[in-house]
């Protein structure tokens, strides 16, 4: 892993819900980068699945939640066995914090840009430790696959809820920058 720049775009599902991610990375040495990242998650109700209504059309969820957790991230990924490891593959692992913003919907109004015009907010922590793995997969250059932990405590409820800290999988691809 030669390059001194990475951008990383990736979808995640958790404990609480489903997001997307983008992070960019810079070389610090080498087997360590620091980055910055945002990622946008949006909550489901507990044991939430869209179900499609045959007789209304369209899909529908029982437990629907409006609420959108942003978490902004500074952190670092490290790989322990850079050098050590003749393959096309290197683990990680990695820790960040940040800011969690959270923007709580109101579900008892029907539409949804009704909805949104003034949601509760709040600005709370977040800590991410994970691990992951990172292939060589062209022409994407890399893609990871990450295990881990969202610690995302809150500071009033939302949702019925003031602790939205859980599991985590995420899929990122890689393309090299400037390099």
């Amino acid at each position: 892993m030669g390059q001194s720049k990475l951008t990383n775009v990736g979808i995640s599902t958790g404990s609480h819900g489903w997001g997307m991610t983008i992070q960019q990375l810079f070389r610090m040495g080498e087997k360590t980068f620091w980055g910055v990242d945002g990622r946008l998650y949006f909550i489901t109700g507990l044991g939430d699945m869209p179900t499609n209504n045959y007789n209304y059309g369209g899909f529908q969820e029982r437990n629907q939640k409006s609420l959108v957790i942003l978490p902004v991230s500074i952190g670092i990924q490290h790989y322990p066995f850079q050098g050590k490891i003749a393959n096309n593959f290197f683990p990680f692992i990695q820790a960040k914090t940040g800011p969690l913003f959270v923007f709580d919907g109101d579900e008892s109004i029907q539409g949804f840009f009704e909805r949104w015009k003034k949601p509760e907010t709040q600005v709370n922590y977040s800590l991410q430790i994970a691990g992951g793995i990172k292939f060589i997969v062209p022409p994407y250059s890399f893609m990871s696959i990450i295990a881990g932990y969202d610690f995302f405590p809150l500071k009033k409820e939302a949702d019925g809820r003031k602790n939205y800290s859980g599991g985590l999988f995420q899929i990122d691809f890689s393309v090299k920058i400037n390099d």
